[in-house]
């Protein structure tokens, strides 16, 4: 989610630097007046490709101040152990896991703020 929170418009003409071809993003190439927000949405391994290594790419609002956010996805472990399905001694389950995308969209609206200011 990206949000305007300057007191004039933002053209945003969302990209991605890539060079793994893996990272797709899609969304939010429009003018937000002062309060719009709108989403960005971004999509790694769309092919389902084996990632064997660290990604990178780094992902550009397309604004007037540049701003942009460099993004890695690294392997923890090529050793994964898959639990058998009738195990039922896991006692909990994990969920979230957008939460910090969201975030990070969150202080990019800030930082226009802030550098809005400051001009």
């Amino acid at each position: 989610m990206v949000q305007n929170l300057t007191a004039s418009s933002e053209t945003l003409s969302p990209y991605v630097i890539d060079s793994t071809g893996m990272f797709d993003i899609s969304g939010c190439a429009v003018t937000l007046q002062s309060g719009e927000s709108c989403e960005v949405t971004m999509v790694l391994n769309k092919d389902k490709q084996a990632i064997t290594e660290k990604k990178n790419a780094t992902i550009y609002l397309g604004d007037s101040l540049d701003t942009q956010f460099p993004i890695s996805y690294t392997i923890a472990s090529n050793n994964i152990e898959v639990p058998e399905s009738g195990n039922k001694e896991s006692g909990g389950s994990e969920s979230g896991g957008s939460f910090g995308l969201f975030s990070l969209f969150a202080l990019v609206g800030l930082t226009l703020r802030i550098r809005k200011r400051k001009t």
